[in-house]
């Protein structure tokens, strides 16, 4: 009997809190786009290393492959977690070196009936290269 009711609060627990945390803001969603601009390379294995530059000093001689523009929607963005985004998709296209181009903070207010919600959207895009 003890069982049931434990399952019932769960079952009915387990929505309210989700619907919570994400009313919150907790809940946040990275994606990503690649544009291919120049020419793909085979893909590199996983733990393969991925320079990153994120300033435009000392940037080396390398080859483009494309752009990825890595999106995060939350109140928190998290730079690290772009870059690492980033250097997910570049090895897909072979790249072993990623450019912080340029990024972009945008902030959206949507109204309902008594209720105004504000997100913030940043943007981040990187140019995606070979290393020559």
């Amino acid at each position: 009997m003890g069982e049931n009711i434990m399952k019932k609060i769960m079952v009915i627990a387990i929505p309210l809190i989700l619907i919570f945390v994400s009313s919150c803001g907790i809940l946040y969603r990275t994606e990503s786009n690649f544009t291919l601009t120049g020419r793909a390379r085979r893909p590199l294995p996983e733990n393969s290393a991925v320079r990153v530059i994120l300033n435009n000093k000392d940037v080396p001689e390398y080859d483009e492959i494309g752009v990825v523009q890595v999106i995060q929607n939350y109140g928190e963005n998290d730079l690290s977690e772009a870059v690492e985004e980033a250097k997910m998709r570049s090895r897909e296209y072979g790249g072993d070196v990623i450019l912080l181009l340029s990024l972009n903070n945008r902030k959206h207010l949507s109204e309902s009936d008594d209720e105004v919600t504000s997100t913030q959207t940043r943007t981040y895009y990187f140019t995606v290269g070979k290393l020559k």
